[in-house]
């Protein structure tokens, strides 16, 4: 799949160590890394953890974007929120480094995904080679978003269950999470919130390109909330006891986002022991929709070989 000629960067971010950085180790592997070389497409791993950090500069073919004292100083002093999200100061690094190397386009990852599945006929399937299907969902999302005016682009997670029909994959307006591209924006800042990634969207909504997101198509999934560990788990685990989780977003934008806190649920992951749980509701502004501008053709081209690809190699 050919891209324009404009300078992308795909980045993981989190505070893992190497070892239980799962996206790395599973998906972006040597080749893969060096097939994205190959592409023009640079690499970067950012982390806020000097002892992951240490790890990370063992690898000869990865660049590190580790977070100083003094972006850490400068983060907090704009918090949000009761406690400190870290997860959106790599996001921030990640953004500000974009915005001085002058990138166009930048892939977020967290650093925890552990599986692709493909949807087709309201199912999920098992995909082969899932390095190699990583490869062509990050040229897929670029392609995307040099043809849309959308802000972000994303797919969807695997957590939610797929449509029951025949629905052919397609773009709609929604909220894109830990897989997304990002159109560089010199204005845009991530948050110090425990939602930053929904003011993404937000912002994106009211600037008029507003995200997409790919339906009927590939998902990814992430280590269960119960075994995933690490990261900001232990922060949102205790703000979920006093419902303190997005507190900002409901308070600035009650009107697209409310959060509540559900006792005793069973996850529809890997963890057998009922846990709290945090729940929001997301209600898209109507006029969101009319702001999407994209060739309806060019992007159904895309789409579609993007699906044949996938449905005549890896299923």
């Amino acid at each position: 799949m050919s891209l324009n000629h404009n300078k992308k960067l795909v980045a993981i971010l989190g505070g893992r160590l190497y070892q239980n950085s799962l996206t790395l180790q599973k998906f972006l592997i040597p080749s893969i890394r060096k097939k994205l070389y190959e592409e023009n497409i640079d690499f970067v791993i950012a982390t806020n953890n000097k002892k992951a950090a240490s790890q990370f500069k063992q690898l000869s073919d990865v660049k590190l974007i580790e977070c100083t004292d003094d972006f850490h100083e400068q983060f907090i002093n704009r918090q949000r929120e009761e406690k400190p999200n870290l997860g959106a100061e790599t996001r921030e690094i990640i953004n500000q480094y974009a915005i001085e190397k002058k990138y166009e386009f930048v892939l977020y990852l967290d650093d925890n995904i552990q599986k692709i599945l493909y949807t087709k006929n309201g199912k999920r399937y098992c995909i082969k080679k899932q390095p190699i299907v990583f490869f062509h969902t990050i040229m897929l999302l670029f392609s995307l978003a040099e043809n849309t005016n959308s802000g972000a682009i994303g797919i969807e997670m695997g957590a939610f269950a797929p449509k029951k029909n025949n629905e052919e994959p397609k773009l709609t307006v929604g909220f894109a999470y830990s897989f997304f591209v990002h159109k560089v924006d010199k204005n845009f800042i991530f948050e110090n919130a425990t939602e930053e990634d929904i003011l993404m969207n937000i912002y994106n909504g009211y600037n008029k390109k507003p995200s997409l997101l790919l339906r009927n198509s590939i998902v990814y999934c992430k280590t269960g909330k119960k075994t995933a560990g690490g990261g900001n788990r232990k922060l949102y685990n205790e703000m979920l006891k006093e419902n303190k989780r997005g507190a900002y977003v409901n308070k600035i934008f009650p009107h697209i986002y409310t959060m509540k806190v559900s006792y005793n649920v069973i996850s529809s992951t890997n963890q057998k022991k009922p846990m709290l749980q945090h729940k929001h509701t997301l209600k898209k502004p109507k006029e969101w929709d009319n702001y999407v501008q994209y060739d309806r053709l060019k992007v159904y081209n895309i789409l579609s070989r993007y699906k044949q690809i996938i449905e005549t190699n890896f299923l």
